[in-house]
Order: C-alpha cells, then structure tokens, then sequence
C-alpha cells in the first residue's frame, strides 16, 4: 500500500523495475491510499452483500467515415472552444464540431463484442446493449427516467476521447 505525498502522487509505482528487471506489479498487488485515516476508514467499513446488477456497451457499429484531411486547414479552436457550452446547454449534437477539429472517424473496436458477451457470462444479472442497441440514445432514456440507477456495474467497451483543448468534449462514445 502506497501512500504518495506531493511529486510522488504522479509516480506510477507499479511500471517501476526491480533489480531483475521485473515490474513491480508484476510481484506485488499494488495499492494507493490518500493517508492512513482513510486506510483505516475502508478496512473499518461494513461491506453489504449485494446482488450487483450491470449494464454493458460494446460492439457499436461506427462505421462511419466523416475524417477531414487537415494537413493544410487550420482550425479555429477558440470558435470551436466557444461554441461548446451553447450546444452541450441546447442538447444539440456535437457531430459537426467533432468533424471540425478532426475527430470524426473511428473504426469498429475489435474485441469489444467479445468482451461484453464474456463480462455478462460471468455477471449473472445483466443487461448488454450490443451492435446498433449500444448508442447514446438508450443512455439518455435510462438516465433521464431513473433506470440507470439499479446498476452497480456499468461497462463500456467502446471508443472514448480526450481532448484537452476543449475538456468538454471529452467523451465516452458510443
């Protein structure tokens, strides 16, 4: 168990090598804590047995290609940085943008089905969107009426992006 101070919170102490050339995670369970106090809080916590309920996403079809070449197109990240919060706050769609700063294309994540279907064999109660049913619409319905709620587990095995110009486009995608 690894308590980091300052600096040393941003170490990834499991990459680290031993005198053999072995990583550390590879013979120790590595674990981090904020500060004993907190340590002790979850060794003294009660832990409820629960049936644990998930919901899994995987296999999307994103078989779309909308990639620009922007090898000579600069793009105008303040406009795009500006246009944003108005469209995330109006529930437009934020396709146009993606394509604008050259995020447009993905491929099918290969495995992904794979690992959905393996994840609710072993979970006994499930429920897997998978295909075309793995789409942003059917989060949105079980968010807005409450029924995202009975899950403990929720699994997404699809694309994700971080953009750090504009943090707000940062997504899981579906």
């Amino acid at each position: 168990i690894i308590i980091p101070s300052g600096p040393l919170g941003l170490l990834p102490f499991e990459t680290l090598l031993d005198n053999s050339q072995q990583y550390l995670c590879e013979k120790f369970s590595i674990k981090y804590v904020q500060s004993l106090n907190v340590l002790q809080s979850l060794n003294n916590r009660h832990k409820i047995k629960t049936n644990i309920n998930l919901i899994a996403f995987g296999g999307a079809n994103y078989g779309h290609d909308t990639k620009k070449d922007y090898t000579n197109n600069k793009v105008d990240m303040n406009l795009m940085r500006s246009l944003v919060p108005t469209a995330i706050s109006k529930g437009y769609s934020l396709d146009n943008i993606y394509r604008e700063i050259g995020e447009g294309k993905l491929n099918n994540l290969p495995g992904s089905l794979k690992e959905v279907k393996r994840i609710s064999a072993i979970m006994k109660d499930n429920d897997i969107y998978i295909g075309s049913d793995a789409n942003e619409d059917i989060i949105k319905y079980l968010s807005k009426t409450g029924k995202l709620k009975k899950y403990s587990v929720i699994h997404f095995a699809t694309h994700a992006k971080s953009i750090p110009e504009i943090p707000e486009l940062s997504s899981i995608i579906l």
